[in-house]
């Protein structure tokens, strides 16, 4: 028995041996393939030179693309194109070309003699360069796009029938229309802050006018235009809107001298879309000799800021079949392309979006005397202020409040006046129901007189339909606000009166 424990035993270590013995074999034979294949791919993925000449040596080049053919002539430091040579030819575009034929590489090579030029889309080029060098001509066919993770380009250079794989750059570095390769203006540059007016003229919706009386660093707009008489516009609507003017940016220019803008719907007394008139300022730092002085008598920098105001105006004309909008700025005589998306958000899609709905124009703090008009009864709420001096000497201001001539305490007032300051418009009244409104009998629900210190405003409230009532806010009614809201308030005066 011991002896076959033995036997057993020792075939176990036998076998066991074995075992390792071929599992470091074919750790062995994997690390060679493994590292086989390292070198394969880094041989594989090792640039391949195509041609490399100097680049000052190139003096022209031509490529003919999906969108336009154009030979591109060298003159010294400046590239220009040979139909036009007063096109405004983006020499950056043109320097870049010849950097990429002038150290052409590839990443990697793909067949020689393939049976198919079509299977690699060079049949039929997507794209064909020309290129003069000092000595001679060379020519690159640029073809599909590769599967492979690179997303190279397939290409074959001259009479040479071996397929190569360029990088993505090449393709899209020869891949322009002759628009695209016509250097852009550059566009106004305007701070939002710093806008001052903005004068809309739309032909096919409505004209729309923003104007900003700042006062020190604060802000005061409103909307005109659009109503009869100006209204206070919203100041963070307004300037969120404001944004998009200072980020214009174009698409690609379709003409630089263009003679004929009503083809394009880019007159200015009659565009297609709108004519946008906008002023702003710019702060430039100025110093004088004077200044230049104190500073070195005092060892401090002092900048002093001039104020230059400007006018852009923009001309916004047709929409091309993809959408895009025919644009003209100021006097230039470039037409750009602006897309459809920019430009809607140059556009308001209707005044009431930047009309403050707060109908109170009135702070709290400035208010002396507020009197509520409801079925012909007034609810008067006074403010009073004095100044007193006390012991030491020092003034002091007290303020009462009154109800009807009878004492408020202060958080009473305070609650009917947030309640009144804080009634918003719900919503804008059509010119159909405004003119309804007009022929009826007016029913004033709630009439509101309020005066502060140099200043006073009067709003009626009139009966409209059983979920809003019209604001008449001097003169004209532009909006309707919601009847719960001010039903609660009136029922507010008449609790505090029987307080």
């Amino acid at each position: 028995m011991a002896s076959k424990g033995k036997k057993k035993k020792r075939n176990t270590l036998v076998f066991l041996f074995i075992c390792i013995l071929v599992f470091a074999g074919g750790y062995s034979l994997l690390s060679v393939y493994g590292s086989k294949n390292e070198e394969d791919e880094e041989e594989q993925t090792e640039e391949i030179e195509l041609l490399s000449i100097e680049e000052d040596s190139i003096s022209s080049i031509e490529f003919e693309n999906s969108f336009c053919s154009m030979k591109l002539l060298n003159r010294g430091e400046e590239w220009f194109w040979e139909k036009d040579k007063k096109f405004p030819l983006n020499q950056e575009y043109a320097n870049d070309m010849a950097e990429i034929i002038s150290n052409l590489k590839a990443i990697r090579k793909i067949v020689e003699d393939p049976d198919d030029m079509e299977q690699f889309g060079l049949k039929d080029p997507a794209i064909t360069i020309s290129f003069q060098g000092a000595s001679e001509e060379n020519k690159l066919y640029l073809g599909d796009e590769s599967p492979s993770s690179d997303n190279g380009y397939y290409c074959r250079l001259n009479d040479d029938n071996t397929i190569y794989e360029v990088d993505a750059s090449v393709f899209t570095s020869f891949n322009y229309s002759n628009h695209q390769m016509m250097v852009l203006e550059d566009t106004p540059e305007i701070t939002t802050t710093q806008i001052t007016k903005l004068k809309i003229k739309n032909p096919k919706e409505f004209d729309f006018t923003a104007v900003n009386k700042a006062i020190g660093d604060s802000s005061s707009w409103s909307i005109k235009d659009s109503y009869s008489q100006p209204v206070v516009g919203d100041e963070s609507e307004i300037s969120t809107f404001l944004g998009s003017y200072g980020s214009l940016s174009y698409k690609e220019a379709v003409e630089y001298n263009c003679k004929d803008f009503a083809s394009y719907g880019l007159e200015e007394k009659k565009p297609t879309t709108a004519f946008i008139q906008l002023d702003y300022y710019e702060l430039v730092d100025v110093e004088n000799d004077k200044d230049k002085e104190e500073d070195k008598e005092t060892e401090k920098e002092e900048t002093k800021q001039k104020r230059i105001d400007h006018q852009a105006n923009i001309v916004i004309g047709n929409q091309n079949e993809d959408g895009d909008y025919f644009v003209r700025i100021n006097d230039s005589s470039y037409v750009y392309l602006m897309d459809e998306e920019s430009v809607d958000k140059l556009l308001p899609d209707k005044a009431y979006l930047y009309v403050e709905k707060t109908i109170s124009r009135i702070s709290v703090d400035n208010m002396t005397k507020m009197t509520f008009t409801v079925d012909g009864k007034d609810y008067i709420i006074t403010r009073k202020e004095k100044t007193t001096v006390n012991d030491d000497g020092e003034e002091e201001t007290q303020t009462d409040h009154f109800f009807n001539n009878k004492t408020m305490d202060t958080s009473a007032f305070n609650a009917l006046t947030v309640s009144w300051s804080t009634l918003e418009t719900a919503q804008e009244l059509t010119k159909k129901e405004k003119k309804q409104v007009e022929k009826e009998e007016e029913t004033i629900v709630l009439s509101v007189d309020i005066e502060g210190t140099g200043i006073h405003q009067n709003v009626q409230f009139l009966a409209f339909n059983k979920s809003y009532y019209a604001v008449k806010d001097g003169e004209d009614m532009f909006f309707l606000a919601d009847k719960r809201d001010v039903d609660a308030f009136i029922q507010k005066l008449k609790d505090q009166e029987e307080e």
